[in-house]
């Protein structure tokens, strides 16, 4: 269901509201109401019911591909336009787009602030946010260090939802200590930006020609597909094909850690670099 008009503000009030140390108020004119955690703003509702629209902070990635998605996601109209979007009511404009836009930004803003100013631990309905929080920091900050920490903070999470207070805190409790105990790595994320930097860098190159399909005598004739390896049908699973773009060099994104399963993942490319330098020679 489309959040439109004064859906879409209640809805991001309530989101706001839902959530730890938050205030609101009119600091800057009357027609916009200020939402911040620790004196930092994270939300923005205009008042005028005729523009109904909220700005959320959002990581530049993610904002350019929800306003290439969403023809009301623009640019932050208040702010800082690389880091902030301005949402208004359109189709495609959920409830639970909405909750999740004001979530994203509210984390944004915590995982900046000092950590004697975070927000202190919440209560009641709000142990949602330690859910989320925790699968954050299962993706972040493990990653494939131990891929099934992912796995646990998503059942905690299901299983509080199901339970409730009292019993679903423990759900909540066996995943925290499973990510303490947990080997850690930004591998992944480290790789994520990394690729993210080359892209604005290289702009929207062909594939090579091998792995493109040749439906037509002319695309035949073009070299499309010619000398495709399936990495499947190969002795070893591993054809040590170039997958890169011809006009770009093969860069090297992800560099796992030694840590937990990452510690295989790197041996296992340590092979592939081995068995695709043996065929290149």
């Amino acid at each position: 269901m489309s959040a439109a008009g004064d859906r879409l503000q209640d809805t991001a009030r309530q989101a706001a509201l839902a959530l730890p140390d938050v205030s609101h108020g009119y600091p800057f004119t009357p027609g916009l109401d200020v939402y911040k955690v620790a004196g930092k703003v994270f939300l923005i509702v205009t008042d005028d019911p005729d523009d109904p629209v909220i700005t959320v902070k959002c990581e530049p990635e993610h904002a350019r591909a929800l306003e290439r998605g969403h023809a009301s996601i623009t640019p932050g109209r208040y702010l800082d336009k690389k880091h902030w979007i301005s949402v208004g009511p359109r189709r495609g404009i959920t409830k639970r787009l909405v909750d999740e836009a004001v979530g994203h930004s509210y984390d944004l803003v915590v995982d900046r602030l000092p950590h004697n100013k975070r927000p202190p631990r919440p209560t009641g309905s709000q142990r949602a946010f330690i859910a989320r929080r925790l699968t954050r920091f299962a993706n972040e900050d493990i990653g494939m260090a131990d891929p099934h920490a992912v796995q646990q903070t998503l059942a905690a999470w299901d299983v509080y939802e199901r339970l409730g207070s009292p019993e679903g805190e423990l759900a909540i409790a066996q995943a925290v200590v499973y990510l303490a105990t947990a080997p850690k790595s930004i591998a992944v994320y480290r790789g994520l930006n990394a690729a993210h930097r080359a892209a604005r860098r290289t702009g929207s190159l062909m594939p090579p020609a091998h792995i493109l399909n040749a439906p037509t005598r002319l695309m035949k004739d073009l070299g499309y597909g010619k000398d495709y390896q399936y990495d499947p049908d190969t002795t070893d699973g591993f054809s040590g094909a170039d997958y890169f773009p011809e006009d770009m060099s093969r860069e090297t994104y992800y560099e796992p850690s030694r840590n937990g399963y990452e510690a295989q993942i790197a041996e296992r490319l340590r092979q592939w670099a081995a068995l695709r330098a043996r065929r290149q020679r």
